[in-house]
């Protein structure tokens, strides 16, 4: 690259400084080193502040069966709340 002023600048993958004096000062920075560094201050800020959770419910149908029904023995549901919650636990595991 030629500068207004005359001077040339050779092509350096690095960092290039030129001082008010006209001095070309060469320092070359690693882009990996760069890179890293960008990636280490980016990787901080935690994917801005999305929360993920994730659920995983182990009870089989069979369990989740005789726990309606021993609800419903103990007088806690109705028989159209037992009927309905039954249906839709067979419903979600078909």
């Amino acid at each position: 690259k030629r500068f207004a002023d005359g001077r040339q600048r050779d092509y350096n993958p690095g960092l290039t400084v030129v001082n008010p004096g006209g001095n070309e000062m060469k320092k070359t920075v690693l882009i990996p080193a760069l890179l890293l560094s960008s990636l280490l201050a980016l990787g901080g800020c935690g994917g801005g502040g999305a929360k993920v959770e994730s659920t995983v419910n182990a009870t089989t149908m069979g369990q989740e069966l005789q726990d309606l029904e021993e609800s419903y023995k103990k007088g806690l549901l109705t028989e159209e709340e037992y009927k309905q919650a039954r249906k839709a636990i067979l419903k979600r595991y078909q």
